[in-house]
């Protein structure tokens, strides 16, 4: 473009959709995690599917973090148990 050269990743969604990164932003992508073995399913740019996979995504990272919040209240509100120090033998 206007005789500048770039170089950009090129990554294949399902279908015929592309998406060209240029590679001085490529920390935007991410090596995708998964199970072993197992490919990983794709996805048109844009559509619905991923939406939903999605949302439902953020719904179950949600309902961890309340999980987590009411377990760390739990933890704060119980009463512990206070060792004495440590005698002559324990040292």
């Amino acid at each position: 473009i206007n005789r500048i050269h770039k170089d950009y990743l090129h990554i294949r969604y399902q279908g015929t959709d592309k998406l060209y990164v240029p590679v001085d932003q490529i920390d935007l992508v991410q090596k995708y995690v998964g199970s072993e073995g197992k490919e990983p399913k794709l996805y048109k740019l844009g559509g619905s599917d991923w939406k939903k996979v999605k949302r439902k995504d953020q719904s179950s990272v949600q309902d961890i973090a309340d999980d987590l919040i009411k377990l760390y209240a739990e933890r704060e509100a119980a009463v512990g148990f206070a060792f004495s120090p440590d005698g002559d033998l324990q040292r």
